[in-house]
C-alpha cells in the first residue's frame, strides 16, 4: 500500500489518504506513514488536515513526530504542542516550550490558558521565558492556583519576585498571602521589589523583610 503512493501525484495521494480514513479510522497510522515517506511530495499541511479531519491524534502525533525536526514553521509547531497537549503528554509541552523557538508565544500562551490543563508547568516555563509574568500571576491567582505561584517563584525564578507580588497586590490578594511568599523569598532585585511596592502605596508591607535582609548583611 505504502509503495504504490511512490506513482501518485500530490493530489492523488491527497485524496487517497482521505479515502483510506473516510472508510476506516484505524487507519490513521497508515496515512501518516505515507504522509511521512512521501513528505518532500506531499505538503505538509495537506497532510495534517487530513489527519485532523478525521480525528487520528496517534497518526497526527507520530507525523508530527516525524517532520517537527525538519521545519521552522509556528503552525506546525502548534500543532505538534495542540496534539500532545491532547493526548496528555504535557512533559513533551513542556520540552518544546523550554528547548525551542519557532514557535509563536502569544498563540501558545493563549492555547495552554483556554486549555485548562492540569499540569500548570508548560504555561508557567513559557510565560517566564516570554516575559508575561504580570499575566501569569493574574491567570494563576484567578485560577485559585497560589500553590504554582509559589513553584514558580521558590523553584522557577526567584528574579521574578518584584514583578509577581506587584501583580498579587494590583489584584488585591490578600496580604498575608503576600507576607508568606516574600517570608521564604532570599534573594531577589531588592531595588526593584521595593520600587514596585512604594509606587502601590504598600512599601509598610515590606518592612520586616527589609530588616530580616538588613540583619543578613545582604
Amino acid at each position: 500500500m505504502i509503495e504504490a503512493f511512490a506513482n501518485f501525484s500530490e493530489d492523488d495521494s491527497v485524496s487517497s489518504m482521505h479515502d483510506l480514513l473516510r472508510v476506516n479510522r484505524a487507519n490513521g497510522m497508515l496515512v501518516a506513514k505515507i504522509a511521512v515517506k512521501y513528505s518532500s511530495k506531499i505538503d505538509t499541511k495537506k497532510s495534517i488536515e487530513v489527519l485532523e479531519s478525521f480525528g487520528t491524534n496517534d497518526g497526527l502525533l507520530y507525523f508530527l513526530c516525524n517532520v517537527l525536526p525538519h521545519t521552522d514553521d509556528p503552525d506546525i509547531y502548534f500543532k505538534y504542542i495542540e496534539a500532545c497537549a491532547r493526548m496528555g503528554n504535557m512533559k513533551e509541552v513542556e520540552r518544546v516550550v523550554k528547548d525551542t523557538t519557532y514557535y509563536d508565544p502569544e498563540r501558545v500562551k493563549e492555547f495552554l490558558k483556554d486549555g485548562k490543563f492540569s499540569d500548570p508547568r508548560p504555561l508557567i516555563y513559557l510565560c517566564d521565558k516570554h516575559g508575561y509574568i504580570d499575566e501569569l500571576t493574574r491567570y494563576l491567582y484567578n485560577t485559585k492556583q497560589m500553590r504554582c505561584i509559589e513553584i514558580y517563584l521558590f523553584k522557577v525564578n526567584s528574579n521574578a519576585t518584584p514583578q509577581v507580588l506587584g501583580a498579587l497586590i494590583d489584584v488585591d490578594c490578600d496580604e498575608t498571602q503576600i507576607k508568606v511568599l516574600l517570608k521564604h523569598i532570599r534573594i531577589c532585585p531588592i531595588g526593584e521589589l521595593v520600587e514596585n511596592f512604594e509606587s502601590r502605596g504598600k512599601l509598610r508591607m515590606l518592612q520586616d523583610w527589609l530588616e530580616d535582609r538588613h540583619n543578613e548583611r545582604n
